[in-house]
């Protein structure tokens, strides 16, 4: 019994460690590398953990590109990926130029996401075209 335990919470320690890495915990994490995590998240259908990736006040409005991928990927469009063109920061602001692959591709698209820097965090605020 006490090995399960431990083990239970090795894996929980695990978990919570991963999260907090893939969406700039402690400023570790690039812009661009939010961006990348963000897509191939909502992609995988983990919106939950896609989410993190997003300022609180703006979960509302960048959840609707959540739902387009979550829709996008039951009508056998398949996410290929994505590409981190540019980078801009500026103080606590940053603007992360980005093309998204599918396939078929036609359903290929570029945008531009804004990120704002909090706590140490770079979290997405906008995912402007």
């Amino acid at each position: 019994m006490r090995l399960g335990r431990v083990v239970r919470r090795g894996v929980s320690i695990l978990a919570i460690t991963i999260t907090l890495i893939g969406c700039g915990s402690g400023g570790t994490s690039s812009p661009g590398a939010v961006v990348e995590r963000f897509f191939s998240l909502s992609n995988r259908g983990q919106t939950d953990q896609a989410l993190e990736c997003v300022s609180s006040d703006s979960q509302w409005s960048v959840g609707s590109s959540v739902m387009w991928d979550s829709i996008t990927g039951m009508v056998g469009v398949k996410f290929s990926g994505v590409t981190i063109d540019r980078v801009e920061i500026s103080g606590d602001v940053a603007r992360v130029r980005y093309r998204l692959r599918y396939s078929p591709s036609l359903y290929n698209s570029t945008g531009e996401a804004e990120l704002q820097r909090e706590d140490g965090r770079w979290l997405i605020v906008d995912l402007g075209g």
